[in-house]
């Protein structure tokens, strides 16, 4: 099924700053190197540990996916981030747990 279970979840109000959460849906299967591009990714804006700095520039986390479709649009409509954004890393206020790094800074 496609849904994430998050009972093992409970403690993470409790997550350090230097702590995070990688939720993965129980279909979902990634690259060896995944973990490793998604934190090469994250530190380019800086320590992800400072929960300070995370805090201060507002990021409460980071994905390596690309929305296909816009899901909050109905009907549903195909969502080209290149129309949209001109830069390779843009925000996307909608969580999303194919590969989202969420900082422990955030969660709690």
């Amino acid at each position: 099924g496609m849904w994430i279970n998050c009972s093992s979840l409970a403690s993470a109000g409790e997550l350090r700053d230097d702590e995070h959460i990688l939720p993965l849906e129980d279909d979902i299967e990634v690259s060896p190197l995944f973990y490793w591009w998604l934190l090469r990714a994250a530190r380019s804006y800086g320590p992800i540990g400072d929960g300070t700095l995370m805090r201060r520039r507002r990021l409460v986390g980071i994905s390596l996916y690309t929305p296909r479709l816009n899901e909050i649009h109905y009907p549903q409509v195909k969502w080209l981030p290149e129309v949209h954004e001109r830069a390779p890393a843009f925000l996307l206020q909608v969580p999303c747990s194919w590969g989202a790094l969420f900082f422990g800074s955030h969660w709690r």
